[in-house]
């Protein structure tokens, strides 16, 4: 719970019980949802295409942690929110799926994922942050 794991270039995190987000380009991907569909054969589950239903951010930089703390109600501290964490939360009014991934430069690195018809909105809420330090 709460943590995600690569699957060649793409990550699979845990959202809830029984409940899973996989993210990556469709080659990476497609061949691991063909394997958990047949895997699920029988049994009462859905695997759900949600690509062109949500929009994808990646939050990396000095300032990154900042910028999502301005606006997001969790704990991001590295003790609280470490490299592997993954949780759903708010940003504004919009519901995210927060990503902590390797660090890029020794900087925090974050992945958002948002419903589509939210991504400008929190787009602007992000970058409405000092820029200079993402």
């Amino acid at each position: 719970p709460g943590r995600w794991t690569d699957i060649g270039a793409a990550v699979l995190s845990w959202m809830a019980p029984d409940d899973y987000l996989l993210a990556g380009p469709e080659a990476e991907a497609a061949p691991f949802v063909a394997r958990v569909t047949r895997a699920l054969e029988g049994h009462h589950a859905l695997v759900t295409d949600l690509s062109h239903a949500r929009a994808v951010f990646q939050l990396a930089g000095a300032g990154a942690r900042d910028a999502l703390a301005a606006h997001c109600p969790l704990d991001l501290s590295e003790n609280r929110f470490p490299i592997g964490s993954v949780t759903r939360s708010l940003i504004g009014d919009a519901g995210v799926m927060i990503g902590r991934y390797t660090d890029l430069d020794g900087a925090p690195n974050f992945t958002l994922i948002v419903d589509q018809t939210m991504a400008l909105y929190v787009r602007r809420i992000i970058t409405q942050h000092n820029m200079e330090q993402l």
